[in-house]
């Protein structure tokens, strides 16, 4: 299921474009299917990174801690992080 999640999480970012003047907007969403029998999956997110293309490291945008309860995010989407990058 974590995998799952972070694979959602890394196709997020890959999707989130920026301008070619090297500056844009950053939208993070977090959402979730169904799943049959599961009462609660609480994920935590402490830290949001991006990396450049050509850089190797990843630049921390956002830290701190939150949890998130995905079966209350059933079929919707919850804006987790919203800012411009450079």
């Amino acid at each position: 299921m974590k995998k799952l999640i972070l694979f959602a999480l890394s196709i997020t970012l890959l999707l989130s474009g920026c301008s070619s003047d090297r500056t844009g907007n950053f939208q993070l969403y977090l959402t979730d299917q169904p799943i049959p029998d599961i009462e609660n999956v609480y994920v935590t997110i402490s830290e949001i990174g991006v990396k450049k293309q050509g850089e190797e490291a990843f630049t921390t945008i956002w830290e701190g801690e939150k949890t998130y309860d995905l079966l209350t995010l059933r079929n919707r989407e919850e804006l987790i992080l919203d800012i411009e990058l450079e």
